[in-house]
This record gives structure tokens, sequence and C-alpha cells, in this order.
């Protein structure tokens, strides 16, 4: 009776170890699991990072230029040095009329200034106007 007792005993042990261990495999396939689909995550926040973040952050930079705030009249100006071309072209106009850059269309061709020296700004689209 002792014996078979024991058998008992080591069978049910046995069997609670199995059962430990099935539990210990599917709890490690699980954290596999979702370790996975974190890196999934992971990897297309990083595109989407990528494919739409970095664009709109170079033209913020760009718009940090000073040169380029008033936006509606360097546009202006450019229509204006366009029409000029083409009558240049056509030889209606003298020659000395030539495209002017950013700089000469609001004064300060000779020197150019930057915002930042930082590229993490603070505010992202800078100080007050």
């Amino acid at each position: 009776m002792d014996d078979e007792l024991a058998r008992l005993q080591e069978a049910l042990v046995q069997a609670e170890r199995r059962a430990s261990e099935a539990e210990t495999r599917a709890f490690d396939k699980q954290r596999r699991r979702e370790e996975e689909q974190r890196r999934r995550e992971e990897a297309e926040e990083r595109a989407v990072y990528k494919a739409q973040i970095v664009p709109l952050k170079k033209k913020l930079n760009k718009c940090h230029d000073p040169d380029r705030w008033n936006l509606v009249e360097l546009q202006k100006v450019r229509r204006e040095q366009a029409l000029s071309s083409t009558k240049k072209l056509d030889g209606s106009e003298n020659d000395s009329a030539a495209l002017k850059d950013d700089g000469a269309v609001f004064g300060n061709e000779a020197k150019r200034r930057k915002v930042s020296g930082n590229k993490r700004l603070e505010d992202p689209f800078g100080g007050p106007l």
C-alpha cells in the first residue's frame, strides 16, 4: 500500500511538473508573439515617421528662413521676374534686367542670417514674427 501511495504521489508530482512546463512553454510562446508584434509596430512607426514627418520637418526648417517669411511678396516678385524674363527673351526689354534671388528681393543679398544653430527648436514653429 505504501509503495502504491508513493508511486501515485510520484506520478502526481510528474504530472504537475509536465503541466507547469506546458504552461511555461505557452507563456513563452505568447511572450514571443507579443514581442514580435511590438517590433512590427515600431518598424511601422519608423516608416511613417520617415515618410511623413521628415519631409514636413524639412519644409518647416525652410519656413524658418527669415528671407522667406513674406511668401506672398516673394511669389509676387517671382511672377514679375518671370514676366520680365519673357519680355527680355522677346527682346522688348534691355539686357540689364536680370532675375534676382530671394535675398535681393528683400534687400539683404550680401548676407543671409541663420535662425538658430540648434536643429531641435523648443518651439517647432519658431518664435513670434
